[in-house]
């Protein structure tokens, strides 16, 4: 199996525990694998035939340009599940890290693999 790829897609959206979290946006980095068979699209060299990454990041950004969850482990179950609603990915991990959550460190965050059918 082949893999695609998106690292470091930005979104800004309201996310944490913390009273101070829920006032204004923060900033998320998000990076995506998905795993899938790449071939057709390499032989036949057509966008109908790949995943198509573009599509992925923006239903991504999309679904959160409201949202308000609490936890970044929400925010990486949803991402993974819209990168499975392509039937031809097969597994993603999704990693989300938190610039700034902790004084001592770059980033804190959380990496999760689904699979087709599997949770």
């Amino acid at each position: 199996m082949d893999t695609l790829f998106i690292t470091d897609l930005r979104l800004k959206m309201t996310v944490g525990t913390k009273p101070r979290e829920r006032i204004k946006p923060q900033r998320l980095l998000v990076d995506m694998e998905m795993t899938c068979d790449l071939a057709r699209a390499g032989r036949s060299d057509s966008l109908k035939d790949a995943v198509n990454y573009n599509d992925i990041a923006k239903a991504v950004r999309a679904r959160f340009r409201k949202a308000q969850p609490f936890l970044i482990e929400r925010v990486a179950e949803e991402i993974a599940s819209i990168c499975l609603s392509d039937p031809r990915v097969m597994s993603a991990t999704v990693t989300v890290r938190k610039p700034g959550a902790l004084p001592f460190a770059r980033n804190a965050g959380v990496r999760l693999t689904r699979s087709r059918g599997k949770g």
